[in-house]
């Protein structure tokens, strides 16, 4: 600890150096001032941990030193030292955040045990800021991953339940998640987060900022298992529909535990799935899955399936836009549109396969890479959605206007499923009715590398990007790319990059 010790008597000066230097405590007197003006004058171009100070001094007294060290030094702890014991001094001190005033004669074991103490809290409020330097680093981390990825990795679920004061284990929560109708840049989310902070109108909420898939996660907590917030329920539903940008929001049931951070995230996208049929209201909550009505005809499946078999893309279009435009007038919940898509879905395969004389046809074989977690979630409106739907039905027609445009579907599915095992044979299958080998030639010609080449090129940027941006460690970060291996994903990113992860990370800071 480096303290100044400011006192115009020569002795009394003296003296408490000696009592300092003599302590057990790791001590180095940096300046020995005969007046306060001398040790400000110091503190202006240089640090010290304590300064102990007379109060009348000539120049500048005591009690104006430790105005100058509040105003000017803030990390720097004052004591005072005097021969008056008026309570009105003791009182003015404490104004300028004095920690300790002692009265002459000063006794060894008092100024040791006031500068063990101002010692303790230093070190007390150090860590403080440290623990919240890291917070701030761990939330800044967290928005260059996901909520999947946080349930799929250990470490990561850790540190969001740190992040969340440990309140997901201990109290009932709700989880609210909001995407904007297109992606929200960082003021917009910086100015959603706020709103929703506001502890005046929506109690215990943190939120979290994700930059992939684009979403702000709120999380509200309550001690009791209390209904739902009607009060942040009406001020979203006043407050959305009067942003300028367009933002929706999925609401969870109310859930406790970590476990069950996974089941309120699919709660929530369940509901803002909502917005595809229902286009003008910005807040949706979850509903039991409701009964299912039929809604793609026999004479639709059937037009489908024999434009498909044909190869005739037109007469495929007409059925598929007369199952579009019944969802404009119809009353269908959100359940009953993802069944009516599996149906389309489900003929399309079935005629793919016939087509193609494919193994694959036997019923045993044949599912669908299409669920209503992920992928009807990545369509922000039904305009979205059509055009995906017709993107394929035109591909497995057989349209060559649709074959480069595939590739981008594929690859923006690669970027958001990059950490999971994916076979181009399977999505050529299953999820976009193509022959394998075509699709291969065709992801080749228009990216200029193999299927693999490109998933291993894509998880590694991905590692590079939390690298350069995050604070997890190494073991994570391979974990979320895909790599249960740890040794071989650095293997692998020094062969592609000609250095480890390591020295990535630190070339990466130097910058």
């Amino acid at each position: 600890m480096k303290v100044i010790v400011a006192e115009d008597e020569y002795y009394a000066k003296k003296m408490l150096v000696k009592l300092l230097t003599n302590s057990t405590m790791d001590i180095t007197v940096c300046l020995e001032a005969e007046t306060g003006k001398q040790a400000a004058d110091y503190l202006a171009g240089q640090d010290a941990d304590l300064v102990i100070t007379d109060i009348r001094m000539p120049e500048m007294d005591g009690l104006s030193l430790a105005k100058y060290v509040e105003e000017h030094c803030p990390a720097t702890d004052v004591m005072i030292v005097s021969g008056y014991s008026d309570f009105n001094y003791a009182r003015e001190a404490m104004k300028y955040g004095v920690r300790y005033y002692l009265t002459k004669p000063v006794k060894p074991e008092e100024l040791e045990k006031a500068i063990g103490d101002i010692t303790k809290a230093r070190e007390e409020k150090n860590m403080l800021l440290e623990k919240q330097v890291d917070r701030r680093l761990l939330q800044e981390s967290l928005q260059y991953v996901n909520i999947s990825g946080i349930l799929a990795n250990r470490a990561l679920m850790d540190t969001f339940c740190d992040l969340c004061g440990g309140q997901l284990k201990e109290c009932f929560y709700q989880m609210l998640l909001f995407q904007g109708k297109h992606c929200l840049s960082r003021e917009e989310a910086k100015r959603l987060s706020d709103f929703l902070e506001s502890p005046s109108h929506h109690g215990n909420v943190q939120v979290f900022y994700f930059q992939q898939p684009d979403e702000v996660i709120a999380m509200k907590f309550d001690l009791q298992e209390v209904p739902p917030d009607q009060r942040l329920l009406y001020r979203l539903k006043r407050k959305l529909p009067q942003w300028e940008t367009e933002v929706t929001c999925g609401i969870s049931r109310i859930y406790k535990g970590e476990g069950s951070l996974g089941d309120a995230y699919r709660d929530c996208v369940y509901a803002i799935n909502g917005r595809l049929l229902d286009q003008t209201t910005r807040v949706f909550e979850y509903e039991p899955e409701l009964s299912m009505e039929q809604i793609v005809t026999q004479q639709e499946e059937l037009a489908i399936y024999e434009s498909v078999l044909k190869g005739s893309y037109p007469q495929a279009e007409a059925a598929l836009r007369q199952f579009f435009e019944k969802c404009e007038t119809a009353s269908w919940n959100v359940y009953s549109l993802y069944s009516g898509i599996m149906q389309i879905f489900s003929v399309i395969s079935r005629a793919y396969c016939s087509r193609e004389a494919s193994s694959e046809s036997e019923e045993v074989n044949r599912y669908l890479l299409f669920s209503f977690k992920t992928d009807l979630y990545q369509f922000r409106t039904r305009q979205e959605l059509e055009r995906y739907m017709f993107k394929i039905l035109e591909n497995t027609c057989g349209s060559q206007e649709e074959k480069g445009s595939i590739i981008e579907e594929i690859k923006n599915y690669v970027s958001l499923n990059f950490r999971y095992e994916i076979s181009l044979n399977e999505l050529a299958a299953h999820k976009y009715f193509m022959n394998s080998s075509y699709l291969s030639r065709l992801f080749k010609s228009e990216t200029g590398m193999n299927f693999s080449k490109y998933l291993i090129t894509c998880r590694m940027e991905r590692a590079k990007e939390l690298l350069k941006n995050t604070v997890f460690k190494i073991s994570e970060i391979a974990d979320y790319v895909g790599y249960n291996d740890t040794s071989y994903f650095i293997h692998t990113f020094k062969r592609f990059y000609h250095m480890t992860p390591e020295q990535y990370r630190a070339q990466a800071e130097k910058r």
